[in-house]
């Protein structure tokens, strides 16, 4: 663990980020091939893998691509990216949505020992998902801070829109290799410093396939802090400015290797109007892309 992080650390043409390098590893860790067990076993015994070779977490093929937002957050802020690209090439001739989505946040969360299991005090909460259009809100209303909003939202990051079955077993190398990432833990409960999904959806259930991956749909992503009582309190006494720290990753990936969904989603940030830049590398440039900001506060 400590040489990939050493490695990415070389590699990564910048100043020292811990959390990237943190959620890079996450993000492509992998459970091994062999055996059976329950989700909570796996979370339980070997947490979110063991990850991949630096190569391997660095270097993106034609038919994925890893976007990365690496930002912080003020308490009562958010970000909300409305019509978020995504590849056309994924809709299938049913119609539907087919491919495969791996979402890791990362954030260095305010601690406060005093408050013993609650010594977590901030958090980042993320959902990624569909929606049928953007609708202009009335701002005038005390709970609306932004003047478009998603219509029909819904984050797919959400373990009851997906068969129980296939997050239950660790299968074999003979299912594919993403039977051994993938990940859908409950750990949406608030205050969790690591977070991981890793979904296929092939894997979700009928009934919400039609309701939530029709091609015609549009996507989006909201981010938000969450802060508990006990440190909002204390910051109203200090005059302290509560804010949070992440880095979120975000891989699209055609299963079936064909679609071009590294140049899909890259022209559409292009058309956008996305600003992003490669993640630089010493002496070269890897095939991931981070997403710089789109912030509707």
């Amino acid at each position: 663990m400590a040489r990939i992080a050493t490695e990415l650390n070389y590699l990564l043409d910048g100043d020292f980020d811990p959390l990237l390098i943190k959620a890079m590893m996450v993000h492509n860790a992998e459970y091994p091939s062999g055996g059976k067990m329950s989700m909570d076993s796996k979370k339980k015994f070997m947490g979110f893998g063991m990850p991949l070779g630096t190569r391997d977490i660095l270097y993106n093929s034609e038919n994925e691509i890893t976007l990365v937002l690496r930002d912080s957050l003020q308490k009562g802020t958010f970000i909300q990216i409305l019509d978020f690209p995504f590849s056309d090439s994924l809709i299938g001739a049913d119609g539907f949505y087919h491919g495969q989505i791996t979402l890791t946040v990362v954030s260095s969360p305010i601690l406060k020992p005093s408050e013993g299991p609650e010594y977590c005090q901030s958090d980042i909460k993320v959902a990624f998902g569909t929606m049928d259009g953007i609708l202009e809100r009335d701002t005038t209303k005390r709970t609306i801070r932004n003047e478009y909003g998603a219509g029909d939202a819904k984050n797919i990051m959400n373990d009851s829109l997906y068969s129980s079955k296939y997050f239950d077993v660790l299968k074999g190398e003979e299912d594919n290799s993403f039977a051994r990432e993938r990940t859908l833990l409950k750990l949406g409960d608030k205050f969790y410093p690591v977070k991981k999904y890793a979904v296929n959806f092939d894997d979700m259930t009928d009934g919400n396939r039609s309701k939530y991956l029709l091609g015609n749909r549009k996507w989006y992503m909201k981010v938000e802090t969450l802060f508990r009582d006990a440190i909002e309190r204390e910051a109203k006494e200090t005059g302290e400015i509560l804010e949070q720290e992440f880095c979120i990753l975000l891989t699209v990936r055609d299963q079936s290797g064909k679609a071009p969904v590294y140049n899909e989603i890259t022209r559409q940030l292009q058309e956008k109007g996305f600003i992003y830049s490669n993640v630089q590398l010493k002496n070269e440039v890897r095939e991931q892309v981070r997403v710089r900001e789109e912030n509707d506060d």
